[in-house]
């Protein structure tokens, strides 16, 4: 089972020759499965018969009774650390900035809190999806402690696992519970955008950043070839158009660039790095914990979900 809770699809079995060191060939079976970061799992059957011992000082393996040595890899290269020095504010819910490995840019992951944050800090962090353009993201940890707690600059806060995108047709719902959640959807269409000329503003809220005395930031555009420049101005004019954004006069300034997705098209993105630089964290008052699982217990939820509603999931 992955972290996120999903159960691994296995797409079939094959018989594999292991040689290790100066030992005859022995034969393993393997499963074959496609959502799981390394390219071989030994386990716990393989280990018990060879006479497995993991050297944790050492970081070895060995196997038959010793007369064979295999040096453990690390595994640093799933983990997300913190981008920089943090401190949480106490009983409060904050975003901070994490630092993933490369391997996971453009793939949707996971990033499953890791223990020590509850062990070692006494915070806890949720669980979240995201689809990192560069080798940074955010995660939400939660400080219900009366007293601040600092996070250190690489410090692991969650361990990532790579998902693989499913739909409605090959989830595990019964056919009455697909038909009961399409009906759920059609009844509320209007909460639902299929593009940009659906999604709609509010005015119920206004985004604050506050950058403290920082001055503001401001940058020349980026040099674009002619085609960029044009995909540009023509998502500029349809996000003008159905009131997406509008136009400023504002002294600040950041620069725009377009990144591929998977179907071929742009992605309109900004270049925030500078006013992220000066941004103060983002923190929100917790309420008292107590409170929430009263509040939980009371109403006895079954299902906790998520929906992106303009790309329907």
């Amino acid at each position: 089972m992955l972290p996120s809770g999903e159960g691994i699809s296995v797409k079939g079995q094959v018989k594999l020759p292991l040689k290790f060191d100066k030992e005859p060939v022995v034969y393993q079976n393997f499963y074959i499965i496609d959502q799981i970061q390394h390219s071989l799992i030994i386990g716990n059957d393989f280990l018990e018969y060879n006479k497995a011992n993991i050297n944790y000082p050492t970081k070895t393996l060995n196997l038959y009774d010793g007369i064979a040595q295999i040096a453990l890899i690390s595994t640093r290269q799933n983990e997300a650390k913190t981008l920089k020095h943090i401190e949480l504010p106490a009983r409060k819910i904050s975003i901070i900035p994490v630092k993933i490995p490369k391997q996971y840019i453009g793939k949707q992951i996971i990033l499953q809190p890791s223990q020590s944050l509850q062990k070692k800090k006494s915070i806890v962090g949720a669980a979240c999806l995201v689809s990192p353009s560069t080798q940074q993201a955010v995660m939400q940890v939660i400080n219900p402690n009366d007293d601040k707690v600092v996070l250190n600059r690489n410090e692991i806060d969650a361990l990532i696992s790579e998902i693989q995108p499913n739909s409605i047709q090959n989830c595990k719902f019964t056919i009455e519970q697909k038909e009961k959640l399409r009906k759920f959807v059609d009844k509320n269409r209007n909460v639902f955008a299929t593009d940009l000329s659906e999604i709609g503003m509010t005015d119920v809220h206004f985004h604050e950043i506050d950058t403290g005395n920082n001055p503001p930031v401001s940058l020349p555009p980026h040099r674009a070839a002619p085609n960029i420049r044009t995909e540009i101005e023509r998502q500029v004019e349809e996000m003008l158009k159905y009131k997406i954004i509008e136009p400023s006069n504002s002294i600040w300034h950041s620069p725009v660039c377009l990144t591929r997705k998977k179907d071929n098209s742009w992605r309109f993105c900004v270049d925030y790095r500078r006013v992220n630089a000066f941004t103060s964290p983002m923190h929100a008052t917790l309420g008292n914990m107590h409170d929430v699982f009263d509040t939980m217990g009371e109403m006895q939820p079954h299902i906790f979900s998520r929906y992106l509603k303009l790309f329907g999931y």
